[in-house]
């Protein structure tokens, strides 16, 4: 008798184990996904949409509040790549996945980061115009990761962290877009543009040129 219950007893453990086991090995593969999806997301500068990001992350309140002051954006999960903080990088890669508890876990993601934005906007005659600054270097970044009771979600996310390529498409394709109001071949509808309208559209591609000379110039010379 004394040997069956220690059976029994044994049986319980090696079960419990393997279903303590499986239940882990599936949220580490639901928390993995998650920062996989939301990296992407990220470097390729939000493509798919802001439905896409505000499925991946939420905000605490503080957060909001400094997201909303802070951005050019109205709804808080789009990422503007003219005009709000960002960081640019060359590549990422998924270091570690940690689940601490039931209901919190945190990765760790390394980037190699060529550029940063200081300031925030898009207003080329004040000061509130985004500056973009080298600063070529390897950073780590912390994710932290709440489980609702349902699924995980990536809380108060930093930054954004995007593509030099991403970058570089975006505004060569907004340095073209202005150029061809300025060349003529574009116009406002049914009518010719105002001086007015000329110089805020010479102003606009002096800016967006700069920027896209800045991004070329940025990896000559780096290793």
């Amino acid at each position: 008798m004394q040997n069956f219950l220690k059976y029994l007893l044994l049986t319980f453990i090696v079960v419990a184990g393997n279903n303590f086991y499986c239940f882990a090995a599936n949220e580490n593969y639901k928390i993995l996904n998650l920062v996989e999806n939301f990296c992407s997301m990220e470097f390729q500068g939000n493509l798919q949409g802001d439905e896409v990001r505000d499925q991946l992350i939420t905000y605490t309140s503080d957060k909001l509040k400094k997201i909303k002051a802070e951005t050019c954006a109205i709804y808080p999960y789009e990422i503007h790549l003219d005009c709000d903080s960002i960081f640019i990088v060359d590549s990422y890669k998924i270091k570690e996945i940690k689940q601490t508890d039931e209901k919190h876990a945190y990765a760790i993601v390394s980037y190699r980061q060529l550029a940063r934005s200081e300031g925030w906007g898009a207003n080329f005659r004040a000061n509130k115009t985004r500056k973009l600054i080298k600063d070529i270097r390897d950073i780590n970044v912390k994710l932290n990761l709440e489980y609702d009771g349902k699924r995980w979600w990536i809380i108060d996310p930093q930054y954004p962290k995007v593509s030099y390529d991403v970058m570089v498409e975006y505004y060569s394709d907004e340095v073209a877009n202005i150029k061809s109001y300025l060349t003529g071949e574009k116009g406002m509808p049914n009518r010719k543009s105002t001086p007015e309208e000329m110089y805020n559209f010479q102003t606009a591609y002096d800016y967006e040129k700069s920027i896209l000379n800045f991004l070329l110039n940025l990896k000559k010379g780096n290793s």
